[in-house]
């Protein structure tokens, strides 16, 4: 797999896009990452169109000290990168960017350029950039915190996600479609729940394993024929939960819908050598474009979800089109790029998508100071049973994994940094949730609130 890289653009080289990998080297968790045990080497080709010299950043996370050299034709960088620090309980999920000393230069046409690890440690990519993309990217930085939305209104208490989707079970029974279950579903009980609950806001998914959406949406049924409904759920939603006094937002997922052909393969995810960031970047903008125009202020946010995967797809990817288009219609609206555990490669994001599932250290300040996610607002989305959906036939949901009191320690401090809580909540087909969930969170509201 050659990867041409760009003069004027950050180049991101993930694990997964090696074509070489040697010693201990073993790529896991859905190829996210390559797992390096005692020493071993990744090595990349790629293609330049002039001779020129890139930094280097290594994303990677590490319990001990390692020590690297990155080698092209030219010459070779080497460093010692400390043990990595994070706000995870789990130090394998502490990723950290670090910055290698000087620069590797690198000619034009086809040549290899290798990562070569002594130690043990977790390595996600490597990210090059010229002077000129360096240069770019601190632009981009001051630009986005400069544009970042205020995030007060919600983070005085707390809000909810729903993967409500195709996959999503009733509480007895065969599923029904979902154009079906979208027809049947009681918007009134589900606002109310959410009310009962004491959700200041909701995460509404339109879209995740399939490409469906929940609403007339033109411009998404040109790229996903008959995928749309003639009910609008969004809209009726929002309204609902408006006259509560809750904010709609709307989680979507454009990787998993563009790039469907390489992530759902046999069940596996494979790494596209073809794949290019601009018609991605075209259906992201004309779809949220086209939700900004149509719901305008009734819809507060947007959560982005699968952008790591996204990075395996298109070596340069340039978010600032697509921060831009999810404010059509309501220049506040709270916008997050889902990176996962890895460290974010995107600066136009208002907040950490923060898909931690459990509770993290507290962040002492208004933002994260070190991890994946420094320089970026505390955000934290909580799992709150065994799963993001319910997905079990002829089973209630699962039990909540936290207390009301658990949830609340948290969330109290959460909102001391001025940061986000979401809790993932499982809900069955008809949009009800669990009784044993819907009990704990009516205690909480009641401590927080």
């Amino acid at each position: 797999m050659t990867i041409q890289l760009a003069s004027d653009a950050s180049n991101y080289l993930y694990a997964a896009r090696a074509q070489r990998m040697s010693g201990g080297v073993k790529l896991i968790i859905a190829d996210t990452q390559a797992r390096v045990e005692d020493s071993g080497s990744l090595s990349w080709q790629v293609e330049c169109a002039k001779t020129e010299a890139f930094g280097v950043d290594v994303c990677y996370c590490a319990t001990e000290t390692v020590k690297v050299r990155i080698m092209g034709p030219f010459g070779t960088i080497e460093t010692v990168m400390p043990p990595t620090r994070g706000y995870f309980a789990n130090p394998n999920m502490n990723f950290e960017r670090l910055a290698a000393p000087g620069r590797i230069e690198l000619p034009a046409g086809l040549c290899p350029l290798t990562l070569e690890v002594s130690g043990t440690c977790l390595i996600s990519s490597i990210e090059l950039r010229t002077p000129a993309a360096e240069v770019r990217d601190r632009q981009a930085n001051a630009d986005a915190r400069a544009t970042w939305a205020p995030i007060a209104p919600y983070s005085q208490g707390y809000g909810f996600m729903f993967h409500w989707v195709a996959q999503s079970m009733p509480r007895a029974g065969e599923p029904i479609p979902y154009k079906r279950a979208v027809e049947q579903f009681d918007v009134e009980a589900f606002a109310d729940m959410v009310e009962q609950a004491g959700g200041r806001y909701v995460y509404f998914t339109t879209n995740h394993d399939k490409p469906h959406f929940p609403a007339p949406l033109s411009a998404w049924e040109r790229y996903f024929p008959g995928m749309t409904t003639q009910r609008d759920l969004i809209e009726e939603i929002g309204r609902a939960l408006e006259r509560r006094g809750i904010a709609l937002m709307l989680y979507i997922n454009f990787t998993a819908a563009y790039f469907s052909e390489y992530l759902h393969i046999d069940g596996n995810e494979y790494t596209s050598e073809t794949g290019k960031f601009e018609p991605y970047s075209t259906l992201a903008c004309e779809v949220l474009e086209e939700i900004g125009t149509r719901y305008g202020e009734l819809v507060k946010g947007f959560w982005v979800d699968a952008c790591y995967q996204l990075h395996r797809q298109c070596v340069q990817a340039d978010f600032e089109p697509i921060y831009r288009a999810s404010k059509a219609g309501f220049a506040r609206r709270v916008t997050a790029f889902n990176y996962w555990i890895l460290p974010v490669a995107c600066p136009y994001t208002d907040i950490w998508a923060a898909e931690v599932c459990d509770t993290i250290a507290l962040p002492n300040a208004c933002e994260f100071t070190c991890g994946c996610a420094k320089g970026l607002r505390p955000h934290a989305l909580l799992l709150m049973e065994d799963n993001w959906w319910h997905d079990k036939l002829n089973a209630p949901i699962a039990a909540p994994r936290f207390t009301s009191q658990q949830l609340a320690e948290f969330i109290q401090g959460m909102k001391l940094a001025g940061g986000m809580t979401t809790i993932n909540l499982q809900i069955y087909q008809d949009g009800g949730i669990g009784q044993r969930t819907l009990d704990e969170l009516k205690q909480l509201k009641q401590i927080i609130y």
